[in-house]
């Protein structure tokens, strides 16, 4: 059986964004870019499974059905679902816990105007070539799980099998509340009291404006530098959300971050390939 890495980096933001992701197989012969690149990165979980198969759910293209970036998810989610086989997630990244709030550790797959459909290419085993040539093998730790981790992991993967693609944009919505609170159970607890309430309503303030903004991008009413500074500026505030609604403990332990640290996750690079040089710039300004 072969093996796969996750491996990152940071972006040119550093400190005030998410990792980049991407996956390769054991021995460094091929790699997936999940929308970015996929050279340079550090090593920080690995698991065994059929290469061939990650290659099939990665698709040619190498986001793995991810369809449009900041609508359907970001590397993070193409990189989880490279790593299926091997049934490991890019967790450990920084910001990972935010894109997962946002947009699932698989993805949006039936997030009007852009599906992402989830194909596992069940029937596809075995190992590519390339991957199990003798080559120098990329030294990654195998991070063990913590308690309860994979029996959350594989809850995660029945629920996304059990989803209707044809989902009304609420049971969508539902769906997705319903992988947030999933999350916030396995982080921080059965029993958080109050909390609970008002991370819910986080979560759902956070549904509503990223539909608003999906459909005004799709529509044309919002150029592509607004809307991902707008998609920012949701980010940042359902990170402040979360933070009025649980304590210093309870958010470092569900966010990965330390209260008052908060991420992005447009990745520079990414955008302005996708829009075209000079869209980070519009964004962010030079850095």
């Amino acid at each position: 059986m072969g093996k796969l890495v996750a491996k990152k980096y940071p972006t040119k933001l550093f400190l005030d964004a998410a990792d980049h992701t991407y996956v390769e197989c054991g021995n460094g012969g091929k790699g997936w870019g999940c929308w970015g690149g996929k050279t340079g990165g550090t090593a920080f979980n690995s698991g065994t499974g059929s290469t061939r198969r990650a290659d099939c759910i990665a698709q040619p293209n190498e986001r793995a059905g991810i369809t449009c970036y900041l609508i359907n998810g970001v590397c993070h989610q193409a990189a989880n679902r490279i790593l299926l086989p091997a049934g490991i997630l890019v967790s450990a990244a920084r910001g990972y816990a935010v894109s997962s709030a946002i947009f699932g550790p698989y993805g949006r797959v039936g997030f009007w105007p852009c599906s992402a459909p989830f194909n596992q290419c069940p029937g596809v085993t075995g190992d590519l070539p390339i991957c199990m040539a003798a080559k120098s093998p990329v030294e990654a730790p195998m991070i063990s799980l913590v308690e309860g981790e994979d029996r959350h992991i594989r809850s995660i993967k029945q629920a996304y099998n059990k989803f209707d693609v044809e989902a009304t944009p609420i049971e969508s919505m539902k769906f997705h509340i319903d992988l947030f609170e999933r999350e916030v159970k396995f982080r921080l607890g059965e029993d958080i009291g109050k909390a609970a309430k008002g991370l819910r309503l986080a979560k759902e303030s956070v549904e509503l404006e990223h539909r608003r903004l999906a459909e005004s991008l799709a529509h044309e009413k919002m150029p592509p530098a607004e809307f991902i500074k707008s998609f920012n500026n949701m980010t940042l505030k359902f990170q402040d959300d979360m933070a009025a609604a649980i304590n210093d403990e309870q958010y470092s332990k569900l966010l990965d971050l330390k209260r008052g640290e908060k991420v992005v996750l447009a990745d520079p690079d990414i955008i302005d390939s996708l829009y075209g040089e000079g869209t980070a710039n519009e964004v962010y300004g030079k850095k």
